[in-house]
């Protein structure tokens, strides 16, 4: 998976395609997300990781990621 990556705009990264290998009707939604992301932001890192897309510059801003958020009450 990438690591530091930086904003190369244009069509998916081999890596962030196998990110949704598993989820395919959610990267055009993502693409939207990264456009609007890199047109606010044109200094950015992404990391791409086998369960969260990541982007920061100092720090982390912004996450992707398919894993699902349990309330503390599920966590029991």
């Amino acid at each position: 998976m990438t690591n530091g990556s930086t904003n190369t705009g244009g069509k998916p990264d081999p890596d962030t395609l196998m990110f949704f290998d598993a989820h395919p009707e959610a990267l055009s939604l993502y693409q939207a997300f990264e456009e609007r992301l890199f047109a606010a932001f044109p200094v950015v890192n992404k990391r791409v990781q086998k369960t969260q897309i990541t982007f920061s510059n100092r720090h982390v801003f912004a996450c992707v990621s398919f894993a699902r958020v349990r309330r503390k009450a599920e966590k029991t």
